[in-house]
């Protein structure tokens, strides 16, 4: 009876503190709870299992929070390197295609090349087909198409010659790029060779005629 009324009252004593442990023997550990009694071997290896898992956890955190680090610190490398396409909108190119005297040449093919800054790269490039008669061309290129800093490059080419202008991109709407070709149209200026060797030929048949009427 005194047995008992011991393991009672240690029974007791262990429901009001809700867990303890004894001795069973000298190599195991009883852990006595409200539920029952569990070995003091396994509780450990479940805490070393918790422990286990939270230091994963937090490994995979920290890995996480390192690559989203890395990834906005490029972001932001790139984006302060790199110049953002159309920030101030479209770009119209114009001009006049001249000759060398500035008579306007129609019919001449205009291509119109952005390059990238200074550099031979090419951002975009665009076409007019044919100058009207006031040898006027026009295009228009998308916000992203160009940056301020670009190079516009203008080449004309009227039969088998071809000339070019180049620019750097400002910040305005507009730019204005001539090109002048270095020989006179021959629709006008080229015109003045033959009338004048027709006339030289017409004034020594008229002194021809003279001298043999004489």
């Amino acid at each position: 009876m005194r047995t008992i009324k011991t393991l009672d009252r240690r029974r007791g004593f262990i429901n009001r503190l809700k867990t303890s442990f004894f001795y069973r023997n000298s190599n195991e550990i009883i852990f006595y709870c409200d539920r029952g009694s569990v070995p003091m071997n396994a509780l450990m290896k479940a805490q070393d299992k918790s422990k286990k898992d939270s230091v994963l956890l937090s490994g995979a955190f920290i890995s996480l929070f390192s690559v989203i680090i890395i990834v906005l610190i490029m972001a932001s490398l790139l984006a302060t390197s790199t110049p953002v396409a159309g920030d101030v909108g479209p770009k119209e190119v114009r001009g006049y295609i001249m000759d060398a005297i500035g008579n306007p040449l129609e019919g001449a093919n205009v291509t119109v090349n952005v390059k990238v800054g200074a550099g031979p790269s090419f951002r975009a490039t665009l076409w007019n087909d044919s100058t009207g008669s006031d040898g006027f061309y026009k295009v228009t290129f998308a916000p992203a198409d160009w940056v301020t800093g670009d190079t516009i490059e203008v080449i004309a080419t009227y039969d088998i010659y071809q000339q070019s202008n180049s620019t750097t991109a400002d910040s305005s709407p507009i730019q204005q790029v001539d090109v002048s070709f270095l020989f006179v149209i021959p629709e006008l200026g080229g015109l003045a060779l033959p009338f004048a060797i027709f006339g030289v030929l017409v004034i020594f048949a008229v002194f021809s005629r003279r001298n043999s009427s004489e």
